[in-house]
């Protein structure tokens, strides 16, 4: 999913790669197990984005590298 690196924000990166889907921030938050506000705040930038383990289940869920989310390291780890 390296397209998804040219995004000016972390939450665009979120954004885009959700819609990429056809998800719904509610799918996403039910995937991720967090509220579809916690979902909408990180797209919009007022949820905080330095929580590494709500980026990288979200990263995850997304299919996403985790440096597309602002996190170091090029490899995904599986979260359960």
């Amino acid at each position: 999913m390296g397209q998804l690196a040219h995004h000016a924000s972390t939450g665009e990166a979120i954004s885009a790669a959700r819609r990429a889907r056809g998800w719904t921030q509610k799918q996403l938050a039910d995937l991720c197990g967090y509220s579809q506000s916690t979902i909408s705040g990180l797209e919009r930038g007022r949820q905080s984005a330095r929580d590494v383990d709500v980026l990288a289940l979200v990263a995850d869920r997304l299919g996403m590298d985790p440096s597309e989310v602002g996190l170091a390291g090029a490899h995904r780890t599986m979260l359960v």
